[in-house]
């Protein structure tokens, strides 16, 4: 197969699962990450020929994206904050917000040796960015998926990032008073019952729900966060949380009637109300 052939296959066998734009950015990032392929030079590489392994993935890889498979997860990988994380169905895919979250604090938070945790770690993204651009901090990450925990301990190791990785429940967490964090941040599961028939079956099929959904109460995450916060927080420390729109108001509310002073709910690139950040004094 010629390279000039693999942009119609592409646009196909897609056509009926995502949108045009959508395709070509499909299309720019797989060509690019499988066969180092750049769309600028289509007019000079056109005729190129595919090997016969190359044509043997390029259809395996084409037939999972027919089916709705998430492009990170059929290349096994995506990049955040400049850096590869491996990716599969025991995790999320990092998002551009979480990037947006991770920048915030970065920024802000300059003093040398913070102790920080992040909550319902996943892919660890979060946790190995901080470790790597906070000044000598350290970081601690937890999960209640031992699946995920293992990807995330690989992404560490990936990109030589000191973490330590602890399987718990943040619902029941086991770790109260043990030690107090400078920093805690989580992104948890957000998203409630009633939205999920507006996601795109890339997401509702293939991401996993556990990280997903918030069933029943879509705050309960929340609630639990701010009091683990409120008795693990060191006095001049911060919480960072990146959080569902809907609530954005109710969610500082519940900070404020916690004992939080200053709750500032900030928009994300789109203008949705999307991070919360709060101290205690």
């Amino acid at each position: 197969m010629k390279f000039s052939e693999i942009f119609h296959s592409i646009n196909s066998k897609l056509a009926t699962v995502y949108g045009v734009e959508e395709i070509q950015s499909i299309a720019r990032i797989y060509l690019e990450d499988r066969f180092n392929f750049r769309i600028n030079s289509i007019q000079k590489e056109q005729d190129h020929l595919l090997t016969e392994e190359q044509n043997f993935q390029f259809n395996k890889d084409l037939a999972e994206l027919a089916e709705g498979r998430p492009l990170q997860y059929v290349l096994g990988h995506q990049i955040f904050y400049g850096r590869t994380f491996i990716v599969n169905e025991n995790v999320l895919i990092p998002r551009p917000e979480t990037e947006e979250l991770v920048a915030m604090i970065i920024h802000e938070n300059k003093a040398s040796g913070l102790k920080v945790i992040d909550l319902g770690t996943g892919s660890g993204c979060i946790p190995v960015t901080l470790a790597l651009e906070l000044n000598n901090a350290h970081v601690t990450a937890t999960d209640i998926s031992l699946s995920a925990i293992e990807v995330a301990k690989v992404n560490a190791a990936l990109n030589m990032a000191d973490v330590t990785f602890i399987h718990d429940n943040m619902l029941d967490s086991s770790m109260r008073k043990e030690q107090s964090f400078d920093l805690i941040v989580s992104n948890p599961p957000y998203i409630t019952e009633a939205e999920a028939a507006s996601l795109h079956r890339n997401v509702l099929n293939y991401e996993p729900h556990l990280a997903l959904f918030a069933p029943g109460d879509p705050l309960q995450f929340y609630s639990a966060i701010i009091s683990f916060s409120v008795s693990q927080l060191s006095p001049a420390g911060k919480l960072y949380l990146e959080i569902n729109s809907y609530y954005g108001k109710k969610l500082v509310q519940m900070l404020q009637n916690a004992g939080y002073n200053e709750v500032n709910l900030l928009k994300d690139m789109s203008g949705n109300d999307r991070f919360i950040k709060a101290s205690l004094q």
